[in-house]
């Protein structure tokens, strides 16, 4: 179990009341329910105290390094993916929340290198949406919005600070999730497979998928975070997806998303700034939406940025057109697309399949042989493999359509 002192509750408390005068008569930590953390272990932490001597009961959300899987812990500690977005939270996303006047994250109150405790968003009506969830309009807008408060104050902080974000956190704005690491390769390679075994490509583009396909897809990692067009950059989020994402809504109706917050920093990135607004558009919609929608959410979620930067009285034409960043959108859009079908061949497998597996298993799917724990649950899920043939078809088309860019 989690392991607190009762100086930290109290240090939490004040910077979360906001006063000095605190005593804390009780605490405890128990499972945050039914929610599970990919990277750590979730709990929350209650706390029974005075806060200037008025009686208070405040609820936590914790998030710790895993407690039961004991290789995950040290990758996590060898990595330094947990640290980082220790880090993040108590330096970087500190800062740069000073510049908004909307939350687009949660608070965090007390910053450890194993744990992190933040403020409980469910009871501010907050939800994950369940991986079946179809994503609306209005969600897909809720999210660009967030993401344009979350933007505005790099470009904001940039530009009254005078300092560059890249150089002022660089030490912890390091790639974890993608590039040359096992884990991503193991899902290009498994991409690779399903085209050519288990779409009509297989057959009618044989030796394109043969020969050029994976070195295509590999590709689109250098292709994240060039530039060639007059674009911005911003600290990135750089893993937009549905369990990613919370929101709230009115009349507690899940139609009607109010606000969203993003959650989990591990990858955040110093990168141009339709990273992530491709990410909320194609990672979080079935083709068919992001298909007929995609322009108008790229306008849109510029002229949310543009809204957001005027209170600053920051012009936006004077640092990007909406030119550049339409191309930009345009250049950035496969890497997405890769991305999107690397995530969801493991978002959509329920944890229970996860249990199954021993440590040699466990390990071949995330960092080895991944086709073959996929391919085998196509089989025995239609609706996981109609998802996963459709992003493969989409990464394959998007090749063949555009042969001038590979």
């Amino acid at each position: 179990m989690i392991d607190l002192s009762k100086g930290e509750c109290e240090e939490i408390v004040r910077k979360a009341t906001n006063h000095k005068n605190v005593k804390i008569i009780n605490f405890h930590i128990e499972s945050f329910g039914s929610y599970v953390g990919f990277l750590g272990e979730y709990f929350r932490l209650k706390i029974d105290t005075n806060v200037d001597e008025s009686h208070q009961e405040i609820n936590f959300f914790v998030k710790s390094l895993p407690l039961k899987n004991v290789k995950l812990r040290k990758l996590l500690i060898d990595t330094r993916i947990f640290k980082k977005e220790v880090f993040l939270y108590e330096n970087l996303l500190s800062t740069l929340s000073q510049f908004s006047d909307v939350s687009w994250c949660p608070n965090a109150f007390l910053f450890r290198d194993d744990l992190l405790v933040l403020n409980d968003m469910t009871l501010e009506g907050y939800k994950m949406l369940p991986f079946d969830f179809k994503f609306t309009q209005a969600h897909v807008e809720s999210t660009l919005k967030c993401l344009a408060s979350f933007h505005c104050c790099s470009i904001v902080y940039e530009h009254t600070e005078g300092k560059s974000i890249t150089k002022q956190f660089e030490s912890m704005l390091f790639e974890t999730s993608v590039a040359d690491i096992s884990w991503y390769h193991a899902g290009l390679k498994t991409i690779y497979d399903i085209a050519l075994l288990e779409t009509s490509y297989g057959n009618t583009h044989r030796d394109m998928i043969l020969n050029d396909f994976y070195e295509k897809i590999f590709g689109s990692i250098s292709n994240m975070e060039s530039a060639p067009y007059d674009i911005l950059k911003v600290a990135s989020h750089r893993d937009i997806w549905k369990n990613n994402l919370m929101f709230n809504f009115d009349d507690n109706d899940l139609q009607k998303p109010k606000h969203c917050v993003l959650v989990d920093f591990q990858t955040t990135r110093y990168l141009p700034i339709s990273i992530d607004v491709l990410m909320a558009i194609i990672c979080t919609t079935r083709r068919r939406h992001h298909d007929e929608y995609f322009k108008y959410y790229i306008e849109f979620y510029f002229r949310q940025l543009e809204a957001n930067l005027e209170k600053f009285d920051i012009n936006l034409s004077d640092k990007m057109s909406f030119e550049s960043f339409r191309k930009t959108c345009h250049h950035h859009k496969f890497f997405a697309l890769v991305y999107n079908t690397v995530i969801l061949m493991i978002t959509m497998i329920p944890r229970e399949y996860f249990i199954d597996l021993n440590d040699d298993e466990n390990r071949d799917f995330f960092e080895g042989n991944r086709s073959k724990f996929v391919l085998n649950f196509m089989k025995k899920d239609e609706y996981y493999k109609e998802n996963l043939i459709e992003a493969v078809e989409s990464v394959v088309e998007f090749i063949l359509s555009h042969p001038d860019e590979m």
